[in-house]
């Protein structure tokens, strides 16, 4: 009860007069508690009174309302607010890393690769989006690519985990490029 009245008052400041900060703690907190259709009704206050004032705040808001309506199953209106968002901060890999599960989801690789090689231009030192990217490119069998960009985050000098997963990678890559010189030599 105690926590659906502090609830109840955090979204009333955060309605009345929104920041950033304010308003990412308060989507968290909603996040966590599966509170998706509160986390949406919120971020359209936000929306709302961000205005053309505070953009980064406005697409703060259309991500997480992104977030939220995909978890409602709401999948158009996802979409739709995630490029509202993109449409304001077109870098903003916070807003780009949530839409990749949509797009997986949605088996569209061919976008899913796009958005994951930005990630890589926006931020080339995050061994995390050579993850990414490298997974979506051996899922494609883009074997040859996905070498291509497992050496760059090699050179990244990744942790003791990070390099057990690009040697999985490295395995897979190199099983597709034996069998591909095993069926070129059986012509």
């Amino acid at each position: 009860k105690k926590r659906d009245e502090s609830l109840k008052l955090a979204k009333e400041l955060v309605s009345q007069s929104p920041s950033e900060i304010s308003f990412a703690r308060l989507a968290n907190t909603l996040i966590e508690l599966d509170r998706y259709a509160e986390l949406s009704s919120l971020s359209d206050q936000v929306c709302q009174s961000a205005g053309g004032q505070h953009p980064k705040l406005k697409a703060l808001a259309l991500r997480n309302k992104a977030v939220a309506e995909k978890q409602l199953g709401n999948i158009d209106s996802a979409v739709a607010a995630f490029n509202e968002a993109f449409a304001i901060a077109p870098g903003d890999e916070n807003i780009l890393k949530p839409y990749l599960t949509i797009l997986e989801e949605q088996g569209k690789y061919s976008e899913y690769l796009d958005v994951a090689k930005r990630l890589i231009e926006i931020d080339p030192a995050d061994f995390t989006y050579y993850r990414i990217y490298i997974a979506a490119l051996i899922k494609q069998q883009r074997f040859s690519e996905a070498d291509k960009y497992l050496e760059i985050a090699k050179s990244l000098s990744p942790s003791p985990l990070e390099e057990s997963v690009l040697m999985q990678y490295e395995k897979v890559i190199r099983a597709a490029a034996n069998i591909s010189i095993n069926t070129d030599a059986a012509r």
